[in-house]
C-alpha cells in the first residue's frame, strides 16, 4: 500500500513542480503594462456606458416629439392638401 501511496506523491510533486515551472515563465500579473491595460479598459467602459446613458436621458426637441406625436398616415398627406392648409396658418402667424 505505500508504494500506491508513494506513487501517488510522486504524481502530485511532478505535477506541482510543472505548474510552478509554468508560473515562473508567465509575466506578472502585477506589472505596470498590466495595470494601464486594466485602466485604459475600464476607462474606454466607463466611457461607453456615460454615452449610452447620455443618450437615453437627452431631451428631444419639440419638432421629434410632435413627429413622434402624429400618426404616420397624416403626415402622408398629399401635397395639394397640404398647401390648402398652409394658406390659413400663413395668415394666421402673420396676424400674430
Amino acid at each position: 500500500m505505500s508504494s500506491l501511496t508513494d506513487q501517488i506523491d510522486r504524481q502530485v510533486k511532478s505535477g506541482t513542480a510543472l505548474v510552478e515551472n509554468a508560473k515562473s515563465k508567465l509575466a506578472p500579473v502585477d506589472s505596470p503594462r498590466n495595470r494601464m491595460a486594466a485602466g485604459l479598459l475600464l476607462a474606454a467602459l466607463a466611457a461607453g456606458a456615460a454615452m449610452i446613458i447620455y443618450s437615453r436621458r437627452r431631451r428631444q426637441t419639440l419638432a421629434q416629439r410632435l413627429q413622434k406625436a402624429v400618426p404616420g398616415s397624416v403626415r402622408d398627406f398629399p401635397d395639394e392638401l397640404v398647401a390648402q392648409l398652409k394658406r390659413p396658418i400663413e395668415r394666421a402667424v402673420r396676424a400674430l
